[in-house]
């Protein structure tokens, strides 16, 4: 836990500090009451926001209700940005989801058919047939990728 002092700002509870030239131990602020003897009050931190939709920078705090309460400051993003940036992460997904077996496989012109398996609600491995992977070769879930990363690309 954090505590804020109007003198010395935030510190954690675990760590030691200087207040009124007086030098502090580490953990003396978990003593129970110990912080608020000397002019502590709890601190609690907002959640912060998410970095794929927010440009998040520094923090502010203020005190309410006899808490020190610290926000992050935040810029929404781009609807655009979030979008592109989105379609990117699924282009590198789809890459590599791309197995060096699979170019091999590929470049040799294997037929063998991929079945790809997970595990069901009791355990056991079973084919996952929603997976994109099953049910074609090497060079057919390398095209069936190209595809899609061709698809993503034009909607850029």
């Amino acid at each position: 836990m954090d505590w804020y002092h109007p003198s010395i700002g935030l510190v954690s509870a675990s760590s030691g500090f200087v207040l009124a030239d007086i030098q502090y131990p580490a953990g003396w602020l978990r003593q129970p009451g110990a912080a608020s003897e000397i002019g502590f009050i709890p601190t609690r931190w907002e959640a912060r926001p998410d970095d794929r939709l927010f440009f998040v920078s520094d923090t502010v705090g203020t005190v309410e209700d006899g808490i020190y309460v610290v926000r992050w400051n935040a810029t929404p993003r781009d609807p655009a940005d979030i979008a592109k940036a989105n379609a990117l992460a699924e282009i590198d997904r789809l890459e590599k989801s791309i197995t060096d077996r699979m170019w091999r496989e590929d470049a040799v012109g294997s037929t063998a058919l991929m079945e790809i398996k997970k595990q069901d609600e009791n355990g056991d491995w079973v084919v996952d047939n929603d997976d994109p992977r099953t049910g074609k070769t090497a060079t057919q879930y390398i095209s069936y990728v190209n595809g899609a990363i061709a698809n993503i690309r034009a909607r850029l």
